[in-house]
C-alpha cells in the first residue's frame, strides 16, 4: 500500500486488499482499544483477543476490515505513508474506500506528507 499511495493521485482500498470484505473502518491516533471495540460491536472477549495494543500510537492509524460482521483484517498503518485523519466513524464500503491522494506539507523527516481525502468527500466540497 506505501508503494500505492506514493505514486498515485487515487486509491481504491479494493484493488489492494487480497481478501473479501464489505466495510472498511479507520480509527484515528490516541484511541483507545476499548472505543475501537465499541464502535466495532465487540464483546470484551472479542476484543481482547483481536486488538494487542492498548491504543493506537500517534504515528499510527488503524485499518479494519470486516466481512458479514465478522473481523477479517487489521493492520496498523503508520500516517507517515498516508494520513487519512480525520478517520469517519461510519465505515467505508468497496465502492466508496476510494481516496484521493495530495501531498500537504512536509513530515517530521523532511518527506512529503501525504493526505488521504474520501473521494465522496472530495466531491462534495467541488475538488
Amino acid at each position: 500500500m506505501n508503494k500505492e499511495l506514493r505514486d498515485n493521485t487515487q486509491v481504491e482500498m479494493v484493488k489492494l486488499t487480497k481478501f473479501a470484505w464489505d466495510e472498511f473502518f479507520l480509527f484515528d491516533p490516541y484511541l483507545p482499544k476499548s472505543e475501537v471495540c465499541k464502535r466495532l460491536m465487540l464483546s470484551a472477549v472479542e476484543c481482547k483477543s483481536a486488538f494487542k495494543i492498548e491504543f493506537i500510537g500517534e504515528g499510527e492509524m488503524l485499518m479494519v476490515f470486516r466481512l458479514k460482521g465478522r473481523l477479517v483484517h487489521t493492520e496498523l498503518h503508520r500516517r507517515y505513508f498516508g494520513d487519512f485523519t480525520p478517520a469517519p466513524e461510519t465505515p467505508f464500503t468497496p465502492q466508496t474506500a476510494v481516496f484521493l491522494v495530495a501531498t500537504e506539507g512536509k513530515g517530521a523527516l523532511g518527506g512529503d506528507w501525504l493526505k488521504l481525502r474520501p473521494q465522496t468527500q472530495a466531491l462534495a466540497l467541488g475538488r
